[in-house]
């Protein structure tokens, strides 16, 4: 690493901070916040931090004005310093092997600039928190190297026995065994996720999605040049120059925990089922603690995904690993099919997601307003998709107790479709043959849902199964159903 690339050391990064939180900006948003949470921001960040949350959920999300975001954003920062200030004072160590609920004094930091990150961006503050993150990083890897020479060197040395004729030596090197110092490896964290599918799905032959072999950016604008062929489409072989498919693979633990500060970095985690589960929530949770307890060892307890997330703004290190394809630079025939009734939005970039979870992770029957490709980095999804003719059979939910428009999404819930044999089940594998008795209560239940949804059994639809390296390419208004069949993780890409 160059002196020009390297990152700032502590003490820098608190000079930094400094100079750059007390110099007034042309045009700064904070100015808004009024006199008195300004003149304490300084003295006493903890305080401000509360207040600027408070104003946060004063109104609707979308409501809040500019300046309590960035009010939230400064005093945060100012509360980092805090924390650096009084490790700098007393040379407190980093505790390397992260445990759940560990609060060393890094894990404290990035704890208020995740949060800080993930609840009102950056707020002109981008560049500023990511060399943050850097140092930290360094610091982290400094204690490493420091720790492993110290556990590479010989321990003190003593005589074996006066017949032993190889002298004086280390026993753990004789014994071939370990230092007593030297840190172990984390045997919970295997070198890749479990991908291996038990029980794949049985599509059926006449409902397959096409699958386009590599296609060129021509043929492929071609498709996308008339509403008639917007229809969907697996596209093979175009992701394997990927580095998170080859070099910097994303299916090794090891790799993501390096690029999350050891897991200390904060991810925003959707629990439960589905998001139109009435139990479903969202939190905020450490890297490691997600990996551990969702997609390592789930506990059978409601899955976590970190699903739809900014994941390239929040962890910018790993947007070198992904290559946008060359596909979502083509301007698609503007026709948008009647089923979307919104405005859509005029996307000026393409919008990158990541999505991470275990097997069982699903996506609801929806829609989405732009074009979409959801390229698969590894593991494999099983889709299904109706196309914007069958919306009238989709029913297609209102607002919900919290006023949210859930237009977008199907009142059918896919496993509840399947459990009442209200049609071919993809995953019947292994279910066995049902008694009388329980026979006439599956058909009450058949004849219940069907009464819910006239016609939903009817709907034309086609399917298949998404493997690593592949992408599908998803029209806009076209309904689907996203279901993850192992440890899997997908980026989306949409655009108009």
């Amino acid at each position: 690493m160059t002196a020009a690339t390297a990152p700032p050391t502590l003490r820098e990064i608190l000079e930094l901070t400094r100079e750059q939180l007390i110099t007034a900006q042309d045009d700064d948003p904070i100015a808004e916040c009024g006199f008195a949470p300004l003149s304490i921001l300084q003295s006493h960040p903890q305080t401000v931090l509360r207040f600027a949350y408070q104003k946060l959920y004063h109104v609707p999300y979308k409501e809040v004005k500019d300046c309590w975001r960035r009010l939230y954003m400064d005093a945060a920062l100012w509360n980092a310093m805090i924390v650096l200030e009084r490790h700098l004072k007393l040379g407190s160590k980093i505790t390397l092997s992260v445990g759940q609920g560990h609060d060393d004094w890094i894990t404290q930091i990035v704890e208020i600039l995740d949060k800080a990150m993930i609840t009102v961006g950056s707020m002109r503050r981008e560049e500023l928190v990511q060399l943050w993150f850097e140092a930290l990083g360094h610091a982290i890897k400094e204690q490493e190297q420091s720790e492993s020479t110290n556990a590479a060197r010989p321990s003190k040395r003593r005589k074996l026995s006066d017949d032993d004729d190889s002298g004086i030596l280390d026993e753990s090197i004789r014994n071939n065994t370990p230092s007593a110092d030297s840190p172990p490896e984390d045997p919970l964290i295997p070198s890749t996720f479990p991908t291996t599918i038990t029980h794949p799905p049985t599509l059926h032959p006449s409902h397959l999605i096409p699958r386009l072999h590599a296609p060129s950016f021509t043929s492929f604008a071609h498709k996308l040049s008339h509403p008639s062929t917007h229809t969907p489409a697996i596209l093979t072989s175009t992701l394997t120059h990927w580095p998170a498919l080859t070099t910097r693979p994303w299916t090794s633990p090891g790799y993501l925990l390096t690029h999350t500060l050891s897991g200390r970095r904060l991810i925003p985690i959707e629990l439960g089922s589905t998001y139109t589960s009435p139990t479903w929530t969202q939190l905020l949770l450490p890297f490691r603690t997600f990996l551990h307890s969702h997609l390592l060892s789930p506990s059978g307890a409601a899955p976590g995904y970190l699903a739809q997330h900014a994941l390239f703004t929040h962890l910018p290190t790993l947007y070198p690993d992904i290559v946008p394809p060359d596909y979502i630079h083509i301007s698609p025939h503007p026709h948008l099919p009647p089923n979307i009734h919104l405005p859509v939005q005029q996307l000026q970039d393409p919008v990158m997601n990541v999505w991470l979870g275990p097997p069982g992770t699903v996506s609801p029957l929806h829609t989405d307003p732009w074009h979409n490709l959801l390229a698969q980095v590894f593991g494999e999804k099983y889709v299904r998709l109706y196309g914007p003719g069958e919306s009238g059979r989709m029913f297609a939910r209102g607002r919900d107790e919290r006023g949210v428009d859930m237009g977008n999404t199907s009142e059918v819930e896919m496993e509840e479709f399947w459990g009442v044999g209200g049609g071919e089940d993809p995953f019947r594998e292994g279910k066995g043959g049902k008694g009388e008795e329980e026979e006439e209560g599956v058909e009450a239940k058949r004849r219940e849902f069907e009464e819910r949804f006239p016609g939903f059994k009817d709907a034309e639809y086609v399917e298949g199964v998404l493997g690593p390296g592949e992408c599908l390419y998803i029209p806009p208004g076209w309904w689907h159903y996203v279901r993850s069949l192992s440890v899997s993780c997908s980026v989306n890409f949409w655009w108009n």
